[in-house]
């Protein structure tokens, strides 16, 4: 009888049920990750990042996890501040709470990342 057709490891660019993995999308290229954010911010006043995610050949991306990384404006390394999912339009949106001005970007680990955007913050 063997093994389901199904069963061991598959290391292609699809799943099993043909959905395209993080690989296919790394290999076909021509991934869009877009960001918006506002300029500037009051000290902890909430901010709104937004964008969305697209390949030219598929469309929008619903369901993949983005995660947003922020970092000091003149250096510093990058840390993970949140993750999402996105909608089914492939759009997404954070919200945070910056406590000082920071550079934002936001990545599809492994895939893309996005441009940066600056928030100045001010009292």
């Amino acid at each position: 009888q063997g093994a389901p057709a199904d069963a061991g490891v598959y290391t292609g660019l699809r799943e099993v049920d043909g959905d395209r993995k993080l690989s296919w999308f790394a290999f076909a290229g021509r991934n869009m990750l877009t960001i918006g954010a506002p300029r500037t911010a009051r000290y902890r006043a909430l901010v709104r990042i937004t964008g969305t995610l697209s390949n030219a050949a598929v469309g929008t991306l619903p369901g993949r996890t983005l995660v947003l990384q922020s970092r000091k404006l003149r250096s510093g390394s990058w840390r993970t501040v949140s993750s999402t999912k996105t909608r089914s339009a492939g759009g997404y949106r954070f919200t945070v709470k910056p406590g000082g001005s920071r550079v934002y970007r936001v990545v599809w680990r492994g895939v893309k990342t996005s441009a940066t955007r600056t928030v100045r913050v001010y009292l």
